[in-house]
């Protein structure tokens, strides 16, 4: 692991925030829940402590307004968990509410990505500020996962690698798409929204915000702000967004979905406590996976958004939230057929049936991992040592051609058990 930490020397820690705006036009109704469900998850799932994970929601008493999401708060939160950071600890910020689109200040020519803390003071991707600055302070060999269950997500950390995007194809959805409530607020209703309290007759939202928050407003809309640079290379920051910057999450009622769940929800956030509890406990998870499993999950639901992941590529195939520390023992069985799969002959057939499923070199036969069994990639994490194979994502391999490579797969499987 990172930093060579034993779970007893590493620190977990998580923000972890949930906004319905309450009693507003703009209300939603599964970001509580999703903050909630994820604290759970994160406690019975991840070996995270109580004492270190802080929920902000906007129903906090009025007697706790620390607790209460507004810009500054999950501002000093963020600060103040990379503050305690060490190399090898493991950062987690999970947002749930409403996103939004910031028009472009020169020298930039498209809008930027923000979230819509309950206050309205925006948090946003802009290059060198919030959580960009806040990545670039994270210590080497640490980690910062960032998943945003909000619309317009893809993006918040400014120059992050694109893992998987607007540039990866995925099948059309399978199911008759839901009607449910869009996580999304035009920068126009922003604006409306912070000008009824302003009392400013201003279109300019910097305007506004400098108006209401002073400090305490994103130094992007600061006119005195000077950019920071930036870090150069990979940085330890990973984002996973409900959906691409040009989209939508949705917000789901309890029948949305066909299930009888019982409470309001996000459509990513629900994804992704799925597939990590399909999971066995224990079993490793890669970013890449779980974006993957939740792409998949939300196709069958019918709905139109793609979560996306933007970090290193070396980041994008660790496990999602480092853990566990070590992968979980194999039974005895499973054992003995990953040391038959290892054999040089075992692999030579499994590389070429991908080579005729797939029609490319057999060196380049290395498959997305998550698409095929825990004994199948265990085999391929050593053919692809062995082989220096490049990577074809399940994303860019249309379905039959898939189904083609696992038929293979199995056949291989099957051949080396009877030898």
């Amino acid at each position: 692991m990172d930093g060579g930490k034993s779970q007893q020397q590493q620190k977990r820690l998580a923000v972890l925030v949930g906004c319905n705006y309450e009693h507003t036009r703009f209300q939603l109704s599964g970001c509580i829940n999703d903050a909630r469900s994820m604290r759970h998850l994160l406690l019975s799932r991840f070996a995270f402590s109580p004492d270190d994970v802080l929920l902000l929601t906007d129903d906090a008493v009025a007697d706790s307004p620390r607790l209460l999401p507004t810009g500054a708060n999950i501002r000093s939160a963020l600060a103040a968990m990379v503050d305690r950071a060490a190399p090898g600890d493991v950062l987690f910020f999970h947002y749930s509410g409403h996103g939004t689109l910031v028009d472009p200040v020169w020298p930039l020519n498209h809008r930027e990505e923000a979230i819509v803390p309950c206050d309205f003071n925006l948090i946003t991707g802009a290059p060198h500020v919030d959580f960009r600055e806040l990545v670039n302070r994270v210590p080497s060999g640490a980690t910062f996962t960032i998943v945003s269950d909000s619309c317009h997500s893809g993006g918040l950390i400014d120059h992050e690698k694109e893992q998987i995007g607007p540039s990866s194809t995925v099948a059309a959805a399978t199911a008759s798409p839901p009607s449910p409530t869009s996580r999304t607020l035009p920068l126009e209703s922003v604006v409306h929204h912070l000008a009824a309290l302003s009392n400013l007759a201003s279109p300019n939202i910097a305007d506004h915000l400098v108006e209401l928050f002073g400090t305490e407003a994103s130094a992007k809309f600061a006119s005195s702000h000077v950019a920071a640079p930036r870090r150069r290379g990979d940085d330890e920051g990973i984002l996973l967004s409900g959906c691409q910057t040009n989209e939508t999450s949705a917000d789901m009622e309890p029948e949305a979905d066909g299930e009888a769940s019982g409470e309001a929800y996000g459509a990513f956030t629900g994804a992704i406590r799925r597939v990590l509890l399909q999971r066995k406990e224990g079993e490793v998870v890669s970013n890449r996976e779980l974006v993957m499993g939740a792409r998949r999950l939300l196709r069958t639901q019918g709905l139109s958004q793609h979560p996306c992941l933007y970090c290193s590529d070396v980041n994008a195939e660790k496990p999602f939230l480092m853990w566990p520390l070590t992968p979980a023992p194999a039974p005895a069985e499973e054992k003995q057929k990953q040391g038959t799969h290892a054999s040089s002959t075992g692999i030579e057939t499994i590389l070429n049936n991908f080579k005729k499923a797939y029609g490319v070199a057999s060196s380049e036969a290395y498959v997305e991992l998550c698409s095929f069994p825990v004994i199948f990639r265990n085999n391929m994490l050593q053919v692809a040592k062995a082989h220096s194979c490049c990577t074809v994502t399940a994303s860019q391999v249309p379905d039959e051609l898939l189904e083609q490579a696992k038929e293979a797969a199995k056949a291989a499987l099957d051949e080396m058990d009877s030898d």
